[in-house]
C-alpha cells in the first residue's frame, strides 16, 4: 500500500494566505453578512408573524437557517472561531433581524386597523371615500396609542398588545365608533414574541456552532512511488 500523509486543514486556511484579513475580522464580516441578509427577511417575518395559531413561527426557524448558512459560508475559512464570538455575533444578528420584524409590524399597525375599519362599513357614510375613512382611522390609532399607552409608537403598540384585544375606532363625523377585536393578544402575544426570538436565535446558532470546533485533518495527495534499484520494485 502506498503511504499516505495527512495535513491539518488549518494549515491551508484561506486566512493564512498573503493579504488575507485576520481571523477575527473575517468572522465579523460573516456577522455583517448575516445582518444584511436579515434585513429583507425581517421585513418578511413581520407579515408571517401575524399568521394564526403561531404558524408564523415556522418562518422564524426557516429564515434563521438561511441567515446562519450565509454566516457559516463566510466564516468557514477561519474556523475555529471562539464560542463567545459566535454567541455575540448571533445575538447581534437576532437583535437586528427580529427588531426589523417588530418595527415593521408596529409601523404597519395603524394601516392594518384602517383597512379593517373600512371593511366594517357595509354602506359608507355619505360623502366619505374609503381613503378618507382610512386616513381618519390611521390618525385615531396613532393618537389613541399616544394617549392611552404612552409614549405611543412601537412601545405603545406593544403595551396595547399586552393589555387589550380590541379597539373602538372613532371616525370623525360618525356618532358611534367602529369596534374591532383582535386575536392572540395579551399572554398569547407575549408567548409568540418570546418563541419567535428563541427559535430565530436557535436556528442561526445551530448552523454556525460547528465553526467553534477545529477543522478535521484532511488527507493529502498520495506520495509518489519511489523506485528501489536494488530490488527493481516500486516502494
Amino acid at each position: 500500500m502506498l503511504p499516505m500523509a495527512f495535513i491539518d486543514a488549518q494549515s491551508i486556511d484561506a486566512s493564512s494566505a498573503p493579504g488575507a484579513p485576520p481571523a477575527s475580522a473575517r468572522w465579523w464580516w460573516a456577522v455583517l453578512v448575516g445582518v444584511i441578509v436579515s434585513l429583507p427577511l425581517g421585513w418578511l417575518l413581520s407579515y408571517g408573524a401575524s399568521l394564526l395559531t403561531y404558524l408564523g413561527l415556522f418562518f422564524f426557524m426557516l429564515f434563521g437557517l438561511m441567515i446562519g448558512a450565509a454566516m457559516y459560508r463566510v466564516g468557514l475559512p477561519v474556523r475555529p472561531v471562539p464560542a463567545w464570538r459566535i454567541r455575540l455575533g448571533v445575538a447581534i444578528v437576532v437583535l437586528i433581524g427580529w427588531g426589523v420584524s417588530m418595527g415593521v409590524e408596529c409601523y404597519e399597525f395603524p394601516g392594518d386597523v384602517a383597512k379593517r375599519t373600512v371593511k366594517e362599513f357595509k354602506r359608507r357614510p355619505d360623502g366619505m371615500t374609503p381613503e378618507q375613512i382610512k386616513g381618519h382611522a390611521v390618525e385615531w390609532v396613532k393618537d389613541h396609542l399616544r394617549r392611552a399607552y404612552p409614549p405611543g409608537g412601537a412601545i405603545g403598540y406593544m403595551r396595547w398588545r399586552l393589555r387589550s384585544n380590541q379597539l373602538a375606532v372613532q371616525i370623525e363625523g360618525l356618532p358611534a365608533p367602529v369596534r374591532l377585536r383582535f386575536e392572540n393578544n395579551g399572554g398569547w402575544w407575549a408567548v409568540r414574541v418570546v418563541l419567535s426570538i428563541v427559535l430565530f436565535a436557535v436556528a442561526i446558532h445551530s448552523v454556525v456552532r460547528p465553526l467553534a470546533s477545529p477543522s478535521a485533518p484532511l488527507p493529502a495527495e498520495p506520495l509518489p512511488p519511489r523506485f528501489d534499484p536494488r530490488f527493481n520494485v516500486l516502494l
